[in-house]
C-alpha cells in the first residue's frame, strides 16, 4: 500500500507540479479580480506554518466564506454567526483537527470559487490590449508564449478534461527569419519549463522599462494571431491523447463495474444454496415465522438476480458512455513575452 501511494504521488507530481506558493499567488490574483486586496501575512505560525488573513470581501461571498468560519453553535442564529470573521488560513494541512486555522487546498470551496474565475473565460485574440512581460535572467533572446485552453466535454456538457496548451517561439525585432515560428527546439521547451519559476521570482528580477510594454502592446494581437495556428495544431494532438486516456478510463471503470455485478450475482447464488440446506430444518410449525422470513428473503434475492442480469448488460455500457467526448473547445487565454533582463 505504501509503495502504491508513493507511485500515485509521483504520477501526480508529473501531471501537476503543485506548490503552496503558486496557489497563494493565484488566490491573490483572484482576490484582486474580485476587487479585494491580497492575503495578509499574520506574522505568526501554527505548527510551523505561516498563517494569512483574508481581506474584506463583498456580501456576495458570505456563503463561500461560511467554509472558513468557526463551526456554528447549535443554538446560534445564522445571521449572528455570519458576523464572525473568516478564520486565518494556512496552505499545508494541520496535524490536529479543531485548530483555529483553515487549510486551503485545491478542493476547498473558497479556492474553487477563486479558481473558477480563471476557468470561466480567457482572452479573445482581438481583445489582447495588454501585454504580460516576464523578466528572464537565463535566456539571451526574447520569446513569445501563446496560451489556449483546451476543454473536452461529454454527455450533458459534463467537463471531462481541461488542459492549458502553450506554444513558445523566438521573437525578433526585425520580424524576419524564425520570428514567431515554433521549432520545438530545446530553447523553446526550456522557455516553457522556466516560465513558472520565473513567475514566482518576477518580483526579485529587474523591472521591464515602461516603453517596452507599450511597444509590445501594439503588436500583441498580431503576434498572438500568428502563434494561434500552432496552438491549434498542438491542441489537436493533446485532444487526441486525452480522448484515448478518457476512453481507456471508461473501459476500465465499465469492466470494474461488470466484475462487481458478477460478484454480487455469485454471492447471491451462494446464499440461496446455503438457504436450501436450512429449509429441512424449519418444517416444524414452531419455526413457521423463520421459514416465512427465509422465503421472503429468497424472493427478494430472485428479484435482485433478475435486475443484476439486466444491469450487467446495460450499466457498464452506460458508465463507459460518460467518457465519450462529444464536444471539443479551444479558447484563447493570453500571451506572455519572456524578455531577457540583459536587454533592459
Amino acid at each position: 500500500d505504501i509503495d502504491e501511494a508513493r507511485s500515485i504521488l509521483q504520477r501526480s507530481r508529473k501531471v501537476m507540479d503543485f506548490r503552496e506558493e503558486l496557489l497563494r499567488d493565484a488566490i491573490d490574483v483572484g482576490l484582486s479580480l474580485a476587487g479585494a486586496g491580497a492575503l495578509e501575512p499574520l506574522g505568526e505560525t501554527v505548527e510551523g506554518l505561516d498563517a494569512f488573513r483574508l481581506p474584506p470581501l463583498p456580501a456576495s461571498w458570505d456563503r463561500t466564506l461560511d467554509s472558513l468560519r468557526r463551526p456554528r453553535r447549535r443554538d446560534e442564529p445564522e445571521w449572528q454567526w455570519r458576523k464572525e470573521p473568516a478564520q486565518p488560513v494556512v496552505f499545508k494541512p494541520l496535524d490536529r483537527m479543531g485548530e483555529s486555522r483553515v487549510h486551503l487546498h485545491l478542493e476547498h470551496p473558497f479556492v474553487q470559487r477563486i479558481l473558477s474565475r480563471f476557468v470561466a473565460q480567457g482572452f479573445g485574440a482581438q481583445d489582447l490590449s495588454r501585454v504580460t512581460i516576464v523578466p528572464d535572467d537565463r535566456a539571451g533572446e526574447p520569446r513569445a508564449i501563446a496560451f489556449g485552453r483546451l476543454s473536452l466535454f461529454g454527455p450533458g456538457a459534463a467537463r471531462l478534461h481541461d488542459e492549458l496548451v502553450a506554444i513558445a517561439a523566438p521573437w525578433r525585432e526585425s520580424g524576419e527569419g524564425d520570428h514567431l515560428v515554433p521549432a520545438g527546439t530545446a530553447e523553446d521547451r526550456q522557455a516553457l519549463a522556466n516560465l513558472e519559476d520565473l513567475l514566482t521570482r518576477a518580483q526579485s528580477l529587474a523591472t521591464p522599462p515602461p516603453g517596452l510594454g507599450a511597444r509590445l502592446a501594439k503588436s500583441a494581437a498580431k503576434d498572438f494571431a500568428t502563434l494561434w495556428r500552432y496552438v491549434r495544431d498542438e491542441a489537436d494532438g493533446a485532444a487526441h491523447a486525452a480522448t484515448q486516456l478518457l476512453t481507456a478510463r471508461g473501459q476500465k471503470e465499465a469492466n470494474d463495474l461488470r466484475e462487481i455485478l458478477k460478484r454480487q450475482r455469485a454471492d447471491i447464488h451462494r446464499e440461496m444454496t446455503r438457504q436450501l440446506d436450512l429449509f429441512p430444518l424449519l418444517q416444524d410449525d414452531a419455526l413457521k415465522q423463520q421459514r416465512e422470513q427465509l422465503e421472503s428473503e429468497r424472493e427478494d434475492m430472485n428479484k435482485r438476480l433478475g435486475r443484476i442480469e439486466e444491469e450487467i448488460q446495460t450499466e457498464p455500457e452506460q458508465l463507459q458512455s460518460l467518457y465519450n467526448v462529444s464536444l471539443r473547445r479551444l479558447v484563447p487565454v493570453g500571451l506572455v513575452y519572456l524578455w531577457p533582463t540583459t536587454s533592459f
